[in-house]
């Protein structure tokens, strides 16, 4: 599936989550999960990865301040 210009899932979006081990299990590959308007659903995401039994090294973005994760 080819999105158009501009219709990507992070449009307004402040905050990214990436965590590695997942899609594919590769343990030291770091993927973008999602993103989120407040910190408060980043944190919910990263709660969720945790639970996964291959995802680990969760990390937020604040992409607001271009700074890197916590």
């Amino acid at each position: 599936m080819t999105l158009p210009p501009g219709g990507v899932g992070d449009k307004g979006q402040r905050y990214e989550v990436r965590c590695q081990g997942w899609p594919d299990e590769e343990p030291h590959v770091e993927r973008v999960v999602g993103w989120s308007e407040t910190e408060a659903g980043a944190e919910l995401l990263v709660s969720s990865i945790e639970l996964h039994p291959t995802m680990h090294s969760p990390r937020i973005i604040d992409r607001g301040t271009g700074g890197g994760g916590w």
